[in-house]
């Protein structure tokens, strides 16, 4: 690929990245967890949930630094901080898995542009000597 090409596309990655750390700088607290519905049947046969709705409530799934998951209902009064708190750790996971992504893709493009900008010794006029003649020398 022509080189002009390779730093075009180098120089348009680069500037996409100036918007994917805005989740990093922001001022809410996060929790490492996840909050979501967990929805069951209680397995009782005269309960609502045996022939229609199954049985709802919120949940926190949290990761500790054991790469243990804990699973623990969320407290009512507090569900609204847990959410917040909970969406800002998500967001800053994704911008993580999304540096990344745009990482891997600039050293490809970094490679690329390596290869087609190597010069080899006959690009330069140079003879290479077979292994023999240099025992010769």
């Amino acid at each position: 690929m022509d080189t002009s090409k390779l730093r075009l596309q180098l120089r348009q990655h680069i500037n996409c990245l100036s918007g994917l750390f805005k989740p990093a700088f922001g001022r809410e607290r996060i929790f490492p967890a996840a909050l979501y519905v967990h929805r069951f049947r209680c397995g009782k046969p005269t309960c609502h949930c045996a022939g229609g709705e199954p049985h709802s409530r919120l949940v926190l799934s949290i990761w500790r630094n054991t790469n243990k998951k804990t699973v623990c209902s969320a407290p009512s009064a507090h569900q609204e901080v847990l959410r917040r708190h909970t969406e800002a750790y998500r967001q800053l996971r994704q911008t993580r898995a999304k540096f990344r992504l745009w990482s891997k893709r600039t050293l490809q493009l970094l490679d690329k542009l390596e290869q087609a900008r190597t010069v080899s010794l006959s690009d330069l006029g140079v003879k290479e000597q077979n292994p023999s003649e240099k025992e010769q020398l």
